[in-house]
């Protein structure tokens, strides 16, 4: 693993990092003591493993405080075992990032809570259900929820099913 994310991150003071996460921010800050973000499985993947948007995904789980589903760590299990099974990492890295992943400072809330918003949300807009669970949280929390998917974004954005604010990650990359 190349550098350490989330609360295991240092603090970068410089202003190219304060433009780009103010881009993501919601209304709320930490300094409220609110949850000021829902992260997703993609995001999360995204800071652990060496991807090209890794670096955004560090900063932004380093300096807001995220909430999600507790299926993300189901998720990343299965994205840690996929990325060993196709050879991108080897299986000490996946060990590694699954170690680190609790150290993140994720808040992680019962899906259960949440079930019955995430299953109307997935039939809805006939999306994966699994996703719809961080979608629901957004929603009930009041918070953006930032993803690397492009795909729930689009369909939330052409319907009128859900109030949640959903933003990419890295919105300039393809």
């Amino acid at each position: 693993m190349a550098e350490p994310c989330g609360r295991l991150a240092g603090r970068d003071p410089g202003s190219t990092r304060r433009r780009a996460l103010a881009q993501l921010r919601g209304p709320h800050s930490r300094r409220s003591g609110l949850a000021v973000i829902v992260v997703d499985a993609s995001v999360v993947i995204t800071c652990l493993l060496p991807e090209a948007e890794s670096d955004a995904a560090r900063m932004l789980i380093a300096a807001e405080f995220c909430v999600a589903p507790d299926l993300l760590v189901s998720e990343c299990v299965n994205a840690f075992w996929k990325n060993v099974q196709l050879g991108r990492i080897l299986r000490s890295e996946a060990e590694t990032a699954l170690m680190t992943l609790p150290h993140l400072g994720v808040e992680l809330v019962p899906s259960q809570d949440m079930a019955d918003r995430a299953m109307a949300l997935a039939i809805d807009l006939k999306h994966p259900a699994y996703d719809c669970f961080y979608l629901a949280l957004a929603e009930s929390r009041r918070v953006p929820l930032i993803t690397q998917d492009r795909t729930l974004l689009r369909k939330v954005k052409a319907s009128s099913v859900s109030t949640a604010d959903l933003r990419l990650l890295a919105p300039n990359i393809a």
